[in-house]
């Protein structure tokens, strides 16, 4: 389950949002068409609908198959939430416009050269005829991230010693902790080691260090995880896989958006997964990732 503190009515919006995309993602088309009989049932009981004729239905079931592999887009308001005492919120005009324009996909009209000029306080680059090379693209920054090694140690050791009810190591499988953090988050005390229940009353194990960060007038939460759980439902179904440093990243993607990255051993699966509005670029998913290391004691 996600972070619940600080919630408000555009973060559980936004979870609801969230809930419906890993519902697409763990369903795949195979399934749906084989269980639709199932499906409807379960419609008919729990979904209050004006759809009125069983070919509405039909062609709502369609979209939702068919939108299974479509990359999703988000188009985030560009609000300011006021704090978490707020009770409304607030955008300038501007703002709003330039938000409806990207959801309508249409792009705001591109500077003229002479705009830019204005604006930038230099002149626009002109090519000669000579037909000259451009100069080659700088590579990009490294992601804003700082050294967490100490403090992911710290909690790492926390998970180390944490007991079963019966008095056996609550994670007796690899801990890797975060070297790296996005700038201005820290870890939390609610990061933990916990009881897993699986299919067919199989107990698995599980830890996870949550990330705060602060962004945009309220609290973000991210986190680390790691479980014995072999092949958990959240690494089901990956957008793309990478190889990275002797790693086998699964990826999930929201559009241009990294929403989590794992990979799984012998010994269990791990994962970074973003905020629930995608603070985090993929930069600083994957170089959190690559950060992760094994606890040693």
């Amino acid at each position: 389950m996600r972070y619940r503190h600080d919630d408000n009515d555009l973060v559980r919006s936004a979870r609801q949002q969230e809930f419906l995309r890993e519902a697409r993602q763990e369903l795949p088309a195979e399934k749906i068409l084989s269980d639709r009989n199932q499906l409807i049932e379960i419609l008919k009981n729990s979904v209050t609908s004006d759809i009125a004729h069983a070919t509405d239905l039909v062609g709502l079931v369609r979209l939702f198959i068919g939108a299974h592999n479509a990359p999703v887009v988000q188009v985030h308001f560009p609000a300011s939430l006021g704090g978490p005492t707020a009770s409304y919120v607030t955008a300038s005009q501007k703002a709003i416009q330039k938000a409806v324009q990207t959801f309508e996909g249409q792009t705001p009209t591109a500077p003229t050269p002479a705009q830019q000029a204005a604006g930038s306080g230099s002149k626009p680059n002109k090519q000669n005829g000579g037909g000259s090379k451009k100069p080659a693209k700088p590579p990009p920054p490294p992601p804003p991230l700082f050294d967490s090694s100490s403090l992911g140690q710290q909690y790492a050791a926390q998970f180390a010693g944490a007991k079963t009810k019966g008095g056996k190591p609550m994670v007796d499988f690899p801990i890797y902790y975060p070297t790296k953090l996005a700038l201005d988050s820290t870890l939390t005390s609610d990061s933990r080691a916990f009881p897993i229940d699986g299919p067919g009353n199989e107990v698995y194990r599980g830890y996870k260090f949550v990330a705060e960060l602060p962004t945009g007038g309220y609290t973000a939460y991210y986190g680390v995880s790691g479980t014995n759980w072999k092949d958990p439902p959240i690494l089901a179904n990956p957008s793309e896989t990478r190889s990275i440093g002797g790693r086998n990243y699964l990826l999930s993607w929201d559009g241009d958006q990294l929403r989590f990255i794992g990979w799984k051993t012998d010994q269990g699966s791990f994962w970074v997964d973003n905020t629930l509005l995608n603070a985090l670029t993929p930069g600083q998913m994957f170089g959190i990732a690559e950060s992760l290391r094994p606890y040693n004691g």
